[in-house]
């Protein structure tokens, strides 16, 4: 750490400082020459036994979705006592969004844990997120709480190095359920002069299906339900129904449901539910569909309304 003259290239008087929250540097000074003076910073200056982080405990890799917790466990190498509610932040990829893992416990001891329930409806940048993480900052955020030294009452250091590489952790959340994004119908006959009517949802991600579910639409006014048949693990799904008459020139209206059936669900590949009203809705949303005169063909699509 040092000045140099810029005419003579030497060394000149270097007067050190201490400032009052610890940090160390020289300030260098010559007057009536042509003298370049730095300031150079240290680390604070700890009082002794002041604690600080040994170690992190991060979430293991993988997906997470809606009702899973992301926990984060900081080990010091001495006891520490908190006040009020810091946090752990952390970006995700592409969104914007800021989520907080809030101090769970510990205070008092040399573990603190911090702990976030993921909520509905959070999704980062899928196509980011396949390849990086979630970001975690570097530093603990107090949020007006403290955390200090049980022994010798010193704010530790807040700084959280060891976070900074857990972009490479993959840890990823998603906990978005897949969105219905078109429809599609078309007719065949079947035995005993029945009809059968197949309807096709498209989500935007690939669904998994439990048990065999049921939706209700009306058909020219009549109830009917669609059984689930084909589909599952990929982003279309088809449903059929069995009607025993002519529905040439009907209209289909989607019903709303509370329920898929008894044990049947929809979700996406991590686990998110797609629950029953919510299809619903969307479906409403697409608007009738009109089955084909005399046509065992494909109906015409019907795409989100913007």
């Amino acid at each position: 750490i040092h000045g140099i003259d810029s005419v003579n290239s030497t060394i000149k008087s270097m007067v050190p400082f201490t400032t009052q929250g610890g940090v160390r540097g020289s300030v260098f000074s010559q007057p009536g020459t042509n003298f370049l003076w730095n300031i150079a910073y240290a680390k604070p200056v700890m009082p002794a036994g002041t604690p600080a982080v040994q170690s992190v405990m991060m979430p293991k890799h993988g997906v997470y979705k809606a009702g899973d917790t992301l926990s984060v466990v900081l080990k010091f190498n001495a006891a520490v006592v908190v006040t009020g509610k810091p946090v752990i932040e952390a970006l995700l990829p592409g969104s914007g969004k800021v989520i907080q893992i809030m101090y769970a416990g510990g205070s008092g001891s040399q573990t603190l844990t911090f702990k976030m329930t993921i909520p509905a409806g959070l999704m980062a940048n899928q196509a980011l997120m396949a390849n990086q993480g979630v970001v975690f900052g570097q530093k603990l955020v107090l949020e007006g709480g403290t955390i200090k030294g049980k022994k010798t009452g010193a704010d530790v250091p807040l700084e959280l190095p060891a976070l900074a590489a857990a972009v490479a952790d993959r840890i990823r959340i998603d906990s978005t359920p897949p969105q219905l994004m078109q429809t599609a119908l078309w007719t065949s006959s079947a035995p005993k002069g029945m009809t059968m009517i197949t309807q096709s949802f498209t989500f935007n991600e690939a669904v998994r299906v439990a048990g065999r579910p049921i939706v209700t639409a009306l058909v020219g006014g009549v109830p009917v339900h669609f059984t689930y048949k084909t589909g599952a693990g990929t982003k279309t799904l088809t449903f059929t129904a069995m009607v025993p008459m002519a529905v040439g020139g009907m209209a289909i209206r989607p019903l709303m449901s509370v329920s898929f059936g008894q044990g049947a669900s929809l979700m996406d590949t991590v686990g998110n539910m797609l629950d029953a009203r919510s299809f619903s809705q969307s479906w409403m949303m697409l608007g009738a569909t009109t089955i084909p005169v005399g046509s065992a063909g494909v109906g015409g699509a019907v795409t989100p309304v913007k």
